[in-house]
């Protein structure tokens, strides 16, 4: 395995790649990049901590969001 720094560059690039090739609908003014990371990085927050308790207000937000 890596380094810490160079692990942490790959998954940035990673994520990079990601919302380069997304879909333009998510990426509109009213569904910024911001939003749909911040999205992301709850939901895998829930599943690193196996807290299913807290999928329906995680959905909740994300159907809210409009994506």
């Amino acid at each position: 395995m890596g380094s810490k720094r160079s692990q942490n560059t790959a998954r940035r690039a990673y994520w990079s790649s990601m919302l380069e090739c997304a879909p333009r609908r998510f990426v509109t003014p009213t569904a910024p990049r911001a939003l749909m990371r911040r999205l992301a990085m709850r939901f895998r927050g829930m599943l690193k901590s196996k807290s299913v308790g807290k999928l329906g207000v995680w959905l909740k937000d994300a159907q809210k969001s409009g994506l």
